[in-house]
């Protein structure tokens, strides 16, 4: 039987349901994900100064800025840890089949960290962010959202 895994995300929280395995039309929780550093400030997530060095006598100094700034870093990493979990998902064979709902941004850098398997087994994503629905409203939205021949009936 097909298993349909159901991501969806913003940067600071997800949530992932299995298609119900009985009728195929309800979403059975699976794992709820939350990333609070993702509402943090820059200034909070870096404590220390970036790194700065001196040009010697008369020349100045420069300093250098991160490549990432820290809230990117840390959606970054709250991504590849979603991602992770769903290709563990797929290696273990406990599903099947993915779709992955997220904000546009952050839909993109789940994407990036998604295995081979797991990306050939993908099958809807959707740029928009349904984490705070609840779960009738949300059945509902993925229903009109996704395309039908991902579903069973």
């Amino acid at each position: 039987m097909n298993r349909i895994w159901v991501m969806v995300a913003n940067s600071m929280q997800a949530r992932c349901f299995e298609q119900g395995r009985a009728t195929g039309t309800v979403l059975e929780p699976l794992a709820t994900f939350s990333c609070p550093q993702g509402r943090s400030k820059g200034a909070d997530l870096t404590a220390d100064r970036s790194g700065h060095e001196e040009m010697g006598h008369g020349r100045g100094s420069s300093s250098y800025g991160p490549r990432l700034d820290a809230r990117a870093k840390v959606r970054e990493e709250f991504a590849r840890d979603l991602a992770h979990f769903l290709n563990a998902g797929i290696a273990a064979h406990r599903c099947n089949g993915l779709v992955v709902l997220a904000a546009p941004p952050f839909l993109g850098r789940i994407k990036s960290h998604l295995s081979r398997p797991a990306s050939k087994v993908l099958a809807a994503t959707i740029g928009r962010n349904f984490v705070d629905l609840d779960d009738a409203t949300l059945v509902r939205r993925i229903r009109d959202e996704v395309p039908r021949t991902t579903w069973l009936h």
